[in-house]
Parts: structure tokens; C-alpha cells; sequence
């Protein structure tokens, strides 16, 4: 970098404050932090604005860089009003070092660098070569490659003041920047600070209540009772009260009024006349910093650079976002899925002799193919061998005993007169039975009925078995109509066939994938947020020119894009892996799906900034995910819900689109469709109004 000499030339005003009062209660203005404040600061020169806490020394810079709204005087900055586009402040032409660290922690020290060198419009040859003669003036060389949290708190002041320097900007504003720095330190941020002024014309405004190290300062300006006690040089100040250093010399300013009276005369205010407020000189300055003014669209997408190159390389965080989702969709799959394995079902069969009635038959004129196929043994057969392990028993008294102990799941009784009246049962069409036919002819399952999935899962595949050995009798004896049922199922008009036994978790799939939306992007995405505000990092930001809108667009695309990706995976998990039919377009599954992502992203941004709070924001977004998705249907139904809660979910942001989620992949419905299209109108409604909501807030908290 080439330094510019400025020895001897003609200083202009860099900033300039005239009657300027400012109160946080704009209205009542009772909590009046600076009334009437005056002050000037130039080139190549160390301004030090010095004051005890809280008496309004970062209330006047922010003012000075337009992070707080001006109502009452006015600020000048190179000879145009504060605020003025070609100034480019808010923006590059400042550099900024708030109270606090305000850094990224998700950052390396050498990646944070680069992110604020960018966003102040620096080339990347220019960012390379600054960033090393930066970390050598601030002796953070050796720890470049360390993520932020890594750092002391000393080094952190260190990084702090480098990504101040980094871009060489005309005026330098320092806020206590040696706060909770040894002696050393200190003395190491001074001269570099020095060098600045000399060597690049820089003004530089700091700010402090080490009284003594104002020393090294061109002017040193007291403030107390909301305005400027005295503004003078370090040497007019000690040689006035007569103190050996700067500390005794405030303190005299303090507790002694004669004293006191000395400075708080209007003529003792001086303003060093040899200074020029030139309109050359100022437009000289205003046309070199014109061009550095970065649009809305790079500062967005330098804030959407830094949190993926931030995401992609913490790859704990990258594995977790995207394959999560997907493991849970599996073990949901596997654990909610009614399909039983190799259960112990004891078979009890008290004869096991085929009943043979010739006459019977003839009567009937039926020739049986194979009569031996008739026997009640093949029933079993017709069991699902995946579901059940059949184990057989001489008497239902001992299969009884072992299902109370717990050794079966279930038993299968079949009477010793099951095959003297099943052939009469199956061959008669609609005649009348005589009791002991209909009695005798049944299959009798006891099972474990406090295992409900168990026992109703059994009893579901022992009709399927029942119905697939009465089908065989029936084609084995020549019938086509029977009396075994007074009616039969239709095909489903929509959805899965009765005997897929993989169809039993479709609604629980598609659930467990909308559940598997919802609950990261709201979880997530309020965490996302909450860091960045946590971080402070947006008061750094924001005299860069970065305001709420760009924050808040960066962490909704950033987010948009890995739990969409998630979101996507999970989707192609139930599809191709579980085998859930997609009965409409890829394309219209994968919008209704980011759909709903979308809205659950700027539901965790709310409860961020609404809350700023890391438990109360966990315990909320994780409690609001699992209340929302509950009453919209995403897991049990909503016709099985108490009718009080059909309010909730009137007003849930993500029934309507569940049901159009779940109606497009099981049923096919297109776009078009109606239910489709309210699901969408609603998820458009509720992001534009979770948006503003953010926003308005957001505004309200980086300020």
C-alpha cells in the first residue's frame, strides 16, 4: 500500500458536529443523553473523546455514522450532511470498532478479514496484501488459521482494531478499543494508530476512560453533563490545571468547580485556525471515495458467501443439517410401520383328521380337486410367514399359558369340527346355516390386546390369511359364489391397496417427512439467527452499509438452500428407499415441499428476533414445531382430534398445505387443484407476514 505524506499540506474538517441533542424518548425527552454537543475532527489527526461511562461517548459516534437517527443539529462529513450517498457512510469510508468484539465466531481469523474486506469493496489482491500487514501491526500472524472463539480476549481487541484497518479508511472511528488490554497492548494499539494519522491523512475518532493514554492524542475533548467540558490539546490541558498527568488533571475537572470553570468558558473551546474546511479540499476527498459505494445485491450476497463458506467448512454442522433428516425418516419408517416380524403365535388345530362326507358333496355336486387341500392346516400355509412364527400346540389350555406368561404373542384356535362344516359353509350360496355351522367354522385369534399395534397388526393378517385360504377352497371346489361374506371390499378408489403391507405407513410416512420440514427450519433457522444477533457481529456490519434487509435475505436464502437440500433428501428417502408412491410430478412434489421449508425459516427468524433469548428461543421454537405440526395433521389425523382444537388449526400456517401435501403424493392431484392452490395462497399470506414481523423487529435490534 502506498502511504500518502501529509506533513505540511492543508488539513480539512473530516467531521464536523454542530448543536446536535439526542434522547433515546424522542418524545418526552426525558432520558437526554447529549444536549448542544459540539466538535470538530481532521485529517491526520487523533481526535480522543474521553468521559466517564455512560455519559454518551457511543451515542455521539453512532450518531456521527448514521447508526442512530439525527433529529435535533447537524453533522457534516468531508463538507456534505451525514447520510449523503456520495459519502459512502454507513459503508467503506468509515472504519468502525464497536465497544464490543462483535466478530463471527463461526470464522477464522484470516476468513473474517476477508469477509469484511469484501464488504467494504476491497479487490481480493488488495484483501491478501492488507491482511498480512494487518496481522503483523496487531501480532495475530501466528494465529491466522484459528476459528474466532479460539481467541483470548486480548486477541480479539487485536482482530477487532486489524478488520478497522484493513481497508485504509479516511476517517477511523475506535470505540474504547483498549477496553481490557494490558499496559503493553495498549501502548502497541497507539502507535499504530499514530502511524495511521502521519503516514495516510486518516482522522481517526476514539473513544475512552483511560484518561492518561489521551496523551498520545492531537485533541482531547471531555465530556460531562450531556456536553464537551473542554476541547483542547493534551498539553493546554495540563498545563491549565497544573497536573503532572492527564488522570489528575480530569479528576481536578471533576470535583473542583474553579477548576472546572476554567474550561467551561466558550472562548477556552478552541478550534485550531491553521485547519481549512475548504470546499476543494473536501470535494478532493469526496471523489476518491464516490466509486466504493457497494449495491444491495453484493452486500446480500457477501452475507450469503460468508454463512455457507461458515456452514460448509464446520462439517459437524453440514452433517447434521443434511443427514439427519433422512436417518430419522428411516427409523420413524421402521418404528411406525405395523408390520410385525417373525411374532410367536401359538397354532392350536384339535383335529387334525379331514372330514370326508361323500354324500355331502354329492348333494352339493362338488368335486373337489384336491380334497386334501381343504384341510385346516393349509390355512396356515396362507399365514405371512415375515409376520408370524406359527408354533403348534397339542391343547389351547397350554398355548393359553404360555400367551399370559408372555411367551406368545398371540394364539390361533381352530375347533375339531372346522372341517365338517366348512365345506357346508363355503358351498352353501345364501341359504341359511344352521348355528353350529357358523359357530364351528370360525378361527378364533386371542392375543395380547395391551400390545395395541401388536394385536391389531395380527388381526389384520389373519383376516388377509383367512381370506386367502377361503379364496383357495373356493377355486379348489369349483364355486364362484359363496356365503362366506355377505359383501366384499371394493378397490380403493384412492390410496394404497388393502394387502401391501408397506401401504400401512403412508400416512405416517408422509407425515414424518413433513414433520422432518417443519421442526429443523424452525429450530435451525431461529439458532441461525439468534447467533448472528448473539455475535454482535451486525454492529460491526452496519457501518459497512449492511441493514436489516440484507441480514435478514442472506439467512433466508443461506438456510433456504441446505434444508431445502435436506428437505429434497428426506422427500427421495419415502419415495425411493421406502417405497411411498409419487403419484404427481417430481417438480410439483419438490415446490409444495420447499413451500412449506420456506415458511418454517422465517417462522424461526421471528421467534429469534422477537425473543433474543438462547433458552427461551429453544424451548419455543422446538414446543411450536411439535404444537403445529400436531394440529395440523401431519401425524394423526384431523378428523380424530377434540373438536377444541379446530381453531388452532384454522389458523395453523401449515394444515391446508399438509393436506395438499399429502392429497398430491398419494392421490396425484396437480397445482391446479383446489385444496393445492389454498395451500399455497395460505403459505404466501403467512411469509409475507412473518417477514414483515421480522423485519420490523430486526430493525428495531441492530440499532
Amino acid at each position: 500500500m502506498e502511504y500518502n505524506d501529509f506533513e505540511g499540506s492543508e488539513k480539512e474538517i473530516i467531521l464536523q458536529v454542530e448543536d446536535i441533542s439526542f434522547s433515546y424518548d424522542s418524545v418526552s425527552r426525558k432520558s437526554v443523553i447529549l444536549q448542544n454537543v459540539n466538535l470538530a475532527a481532521y485529517a491526520s489527526e487523533i481526535c480522543a473523546i474521553v468521559g466517564p461511562s455512560g455519559c454518551g461517548k457511543t451515542t455521539l459516534i453512532k450518531l456521527a455514522i448514521s447508526l442512530l437517527p439525527l433529529s435535533v443539529g447537524s453533522i457534516k462529513l468531508f463538507g456534505l450532511d451525514a447520510g449523503d450517498p456520495l459519502i459512502g457512510i454507513p459503508g467503506p469510508n468509515v472504519g468502525y470498532m464497536p465497544q464490543e468484539d462483535a466478530l463471527p465466531s463461526d470464522l477464522r481469523v484470516r476468513d473474517s478479514l476477508y469477509f469484511f474486506g469484501l464488504l467494504n469493496n476491497m479487490s481480493i489482491g488488495d484483501i491478501r496484501k492488507r491482511i498480512d500487514e494487518v496481522l503483523e501491526q496487531v501480532d495475530l500472524v501466528e494465529s491466522s488459521q484459528q476459528f474466532i472463539f479460539q481467541l483470548s480476549g486480548g486477541m480479539k481487541r487485536r482482530l477487532s482494531l486489524a478488520i478497522s484497518l484493513l481497508h485504509s479508511p479516511q476517517l477511523l472511528i475506535l470505540d474504547e478499543p483498549t477496553v481490557g488490554c494490558d499496559p503493553l497492548l495498549r501502548t502497541r494499539i497507539w502507535k499504530v494508530l499514530k502511524d495511521m494519522s502521519r503516514q495516510n491523512g486518516t482522522c481517526i475518532l476514539i473513544t475512552t476512560h483511560y484518561y492518561e493514554e489521551c496523551r498520545e492524542a492531537d485533541s482531547v475533548n471531555f465530556i460531562r453533563e450531556k456536553n464537551f467540558v473542554l476541547q483542547a490539546s493534551p498539553k493546554q490541558v495540563l498545563s491549565t490545571t497544573g497536573a503532572e498527568n492527564l488522570d489528575e488533571a480530569f479528576f481536578r475537572i471533576c470535583i473542583d468547580d474553579n477548576v472546572y470553570g476554567l474550561f467551561n468558558q466558550p472562548e477556552q473551546i478552541s478550534v485550531d485556525e491553521n485547519f481549512s474546511t475548504s470546499e476543494t479540499s473536501s470535494n478532493r476527498t469526496i471523489n476518491n471515495l464516490s466509486s466504493k459505494q457497494l449495491n444491495h445485491f453484493k452486500i446480500t450476497l457477501i452475507l450469503i458467501l460468508r454463512y455457507v463458506h461458515a456452514f460448509v467448512f464446520d462439517f459437524n454442522n453440514f452433517q447434521i443439517v443434511i443427514s439427519t433428516p433422512t436417518i430419522v425418516l428411516i427409523m420413524a419408517h421402521i418404528c411406525t410401520t405395523f408390520r410385525i416380524v417373525e411374532a410367536p403365535v401359538g397354532i392350536v388345530i384339535e383335529n387334525q383328521t379331514l372330514f370326508h362326507d361323500q354324500s355331502l358333496l354329492n348333494e352339493l355336486n362338488i368335486d373337489p380337486k384336491c380334497y386334501e387341500c381343504l384341510h385346516p392346516r393349509h390355512f396356515i400355509d396362507h399365514m405371512n410367514k415375515d409376520v408370524f412364527q406359527a408354533i403348534s400346540y397339542e391343547d389351547l389350555s397350554t398355548a393359553m399359558e404360555d400367551l399370559r406368561a408372555v411367551k406368545l404373542s398371540g394364539v390361533v384356535h381352530i375347533g375339531d369340527q372346522f372341517s365338517d362344516y366348512y365345506i357346508y359353509r363355503v358351498a352353501t350360496h345364501w341359504a341359511e346355516l344352521p348355528e353350529e355351522a357358523v359357530r364351528n367354522t370360525r378361527i378364533t385369534f386371542y392375543g395380547d390386546a395391551s400390545k395395541e399395534v401388536v394385536f391389531k397388526t395380527l388381526q389384520t393378517y389373519l383376516l388377509d390369511a383367512y381370506t386367502k385360504f377361503w379364496k383357495a377352497s373356493k377355486a379348489n371346489l369349483g364355486l364362484k359364489n359363496t356365503s362366506l361374506y355377505p359383501f366384499e371390499y371394493g378397490d380403493p378408489v384412492s390410496g394404497p391397496e388393502k394387502d401391501e403391507a408397506s401401504d400401512k405407513s403412508y400416512y405416517t410416512d408422509v407425515g414424518q417427512l413433513l414433520l422432518g420440514i417443519i421442526l429443523p427450519s424452525i429450530t435451525l433457522s431461529s439458532f441461525s439467527m439468534l447467533r448472528e444477533m448473539r455475535d454482535q457481529t451486525m454492529k460491526r456490519c452496519l457501518s459497512t452499509g449492511v441493514e436489516a434487509h440484507h441480514l435478514f435475505i442472506a439467512q433466508l436464502v443461506t438456510n433456504f438452500v441446505f434444508l431445502g437440500l435436506s428437505s429434497i433428501g428426506g422427500m427421495f428417502t419415502i419415495i425411493y428407499l421406502l417405497d411411498l408412491p409419487l403419484r404427481v410430478s417430481l417438480f410439483s412434489a419438490i415446490i409444495l415441499i420447499l413451500g412449506q421449508n420456506l415458511i418454517g425459516i422465517v417462522m424461526g427468524q421471528m421467534i429469534a428476533v422477537i425473543l433474543m433469548s438462547e433458552v427461551a428461543t429453544l424451548i419455543l421454537s422446538l414446543s411450536s414445531s411439535y404444537f403445529l405440526c400436531g394440529v395440523s395433521g401431519f401425524v394423526i389425523t384431523l378428523e380424530t382430534q377434540p373438536y377444541y382444537l379446530q381453531t388452532f388449526q384454522n389458523l395453523s400456517p401449515f394444515t391446508i398445505p399438509a393436506m395438499g401435501i399429502r392429497n398430491a403424493l398419494l392421490k396425484g392431484l396437480t397445482l391446479t387443484n383446489i385444496v393445492l392452490m389454498e395451500g399455497l395462497l395460505i403459505s404466501i399470506v403467512y411469509f409475507i407476514l412473518f417477514s414483515y414481523i421480522t423485519l420490523s423487529t430486526l430493525r428495531k435490534r441492530i440499532t
